[in-house]
Parts: structure tokens; sequence; C-alpha cells
């Protein structure tokens, strides 16, 4: 539906314990159905184009994103 790539926060700054907050504004399409989308964040790396993995607690990798919040399109 969008994409939006930045980097407002490079990981390479980032220590452990950091909390990162972003907000993205997203141009939604005015042709876009009404109804809920998955919001999905994924990491890549800018050199290569290549998803970083998403890992669990024991360094298992889980997937190459992370769901987030639902985004819900209505009608204006």
């Amino acid at each position: 539906l969008a994409q939006r790539d930045a980097l407002d926060a490079p990981s390479w700054d980032w220590q452990s314990g950091d909390v990162i907050v972003q907000l993205h504004p997203v141009s939604v399409p005015v042709t876009a159905v009404p109804g809920e989308y998955q919001t999905i964040v994924g990491l890549y790396d800018r050199s290569s184009g290549v998803r970083r993995s998403v890992v669990d607690e024991a360094g298992a990798v889980i997937e190459t994103y992370a769901l987030v919040s639902p985004l819900r399109v209505i009608n204006p």
C-alpha cells in the first residue's frame, strides 16, 4: 500500500538498552480500498540492501521484519 525509508537513527549510533522512538508519516494513495492493513517494520543494510534479521531473546532468527500496529484506511 505504502512505504517509507529513512535514516533518522542510524544503527551504528545505538547503544545496548537504547529505546528508539520514531514517527514516520506515510502517504496512503487516494485509491486505497478502506480496510485494515498490516504494518511492518524492517531494517536493512544500506550498502547491500539486505534485510536484517529479527531475533528472539536467545538470538534465534524469527523473521526479517516486525509487525506493529495495523493501519486502518477509512472513507474520507
